[in-house]
């Protein structure tokens, strides 16, 4: 994908993009010059260089019950973010277990489930 190279100030609610530079060079003497920063953007030519995809989270209680499900989806431009495939990817919270998944969320309740089971039998000495 191709970049474009942008002088930006402030941070936060105060930031802004001063101008997009043709190179970086030129956006670094500008950057120097009003005493800005150079960042640099992915350059969108075509809707193939986006990305769109669901990650669904189910927290199950320690008694078995399920506390909540919710999803996340990521979208964005440029490449897809560096992530595993969150097919036994769980996490202990002091009220149960959360899953993850990437496919649907009764995948996600069954991680959690399943990592539950197993924490349980380990405490139990199984």
């Amino acid at each position: 994908m191709k970049k474009i190279w942008g002088v930006s100030d402030g941070d936060y609610s105060d930031y802004s993009v001063c101008c997009l530079c043709s190179s970086e060079e030129l956006a670094k003497e500008l950057a120097a010059k009003l005493g800005y920063r150079v960042e640099e953007f992915p350059y969108v030519e075509s809707m193939d260089d986006s990305y769109e995809f669901t990650i669904y989270y189910a927290e199950v209680n320690f008694d078995g019950t399920t506390h909540r499900t919710w999803e996340y989806v990521s979208r964005g431009v440029g490449e897809i973010p560096e992530f595993r495939p969150y097919e036994s990817a769980y996490a202990a919270t002091n009220k149960g277990v959360i899953g993850y998944s990437h496919r649907s969320p009764e995948a996600a309740l069954r991680v959690a489930i399943d990592h539950l089971t197993a924490k349980q039998a380990k405490e139990a000495g199984f």
